[in-house]
């Protein structure tokens, strides 16, 4: 299956409420990944007013290990409930705003991360801190991702990164940033 049709498999917020999956798809064709970290799981009490009725807790998270199936995937959220440990899918609570929250997680899933998504809390100042603290565990020739982005011009100026717009909210804008 190809992304858009494991988004829409798995009711996606990156593809119902954005318009990521193509974006990700062009990102991702050229890339080897072999270790991949996504900030906020997501889980149906919170996408709700977000996505469609068949909506998957964890959407995101299992798509990934469906479209990179030699892949380890990471993932943390602040919510417990929200957690996934099944087959090659890792998660631990992590706050992103707290550093030594960060650093235990890092120290958890041991770093060297081909890609890293922060889709968590959306918070310009814990997208900076997120990716100011996770760039150096990211590969060299990887990709951070910052998605969902209001104050674009101010977070991808922090972090070194490009901003990528696109046409379904406000907030639909990603800051990218290559390594």
């Amino acid at each position: 299956m190809n992304l858009t049709e494991l988004a829409e498999k798995y009711g996606c917020d990156k593809l119902y409420r954005h318009s990521y999956i193509p974006f990700y798809e062009d990102l991702f064709s050229s890339m080897r990944v072999r270790r991949l970290l996504e900030i906020g799981i997501g889980y149906q009490a919170h996408m709700k007013p977000y996505v469609p009725a068949h909506y998957v807790d964890g959407a995101s998270v299992r798509m990934w290990a469906d479209y990179f199936p030699g892949a380890d995937i990471f993932a943390c959220d602040i919510e417990p409930s929200a957690l996934i440990n099944e087959g090659r899918v890792r998660s631990c609570v992590c706050d992103q705003s707290d550093e030594r929250s960060l650093a235990a997680m890092v120290k958890k899933f041991g770093g060297n991360f081909d890609v890293i998504i922060d889709d968590g809390s959306h918070r310009a100042d814990d997208q900076v801190k997120s990716a100011l603290f996770l760039l150096p565990y990211l590969n060299e020739g990887g990709a951070y991702v910052i998605e969902d982005v209001r104050r674009r011009e101010q977070v991808a100026q922090a972090v070194g990164g490009t901003v990528h717009r696109f046409e379904k909210t406000a907030g639909d804008c990603l800051v990218v940033v290559r390594k």
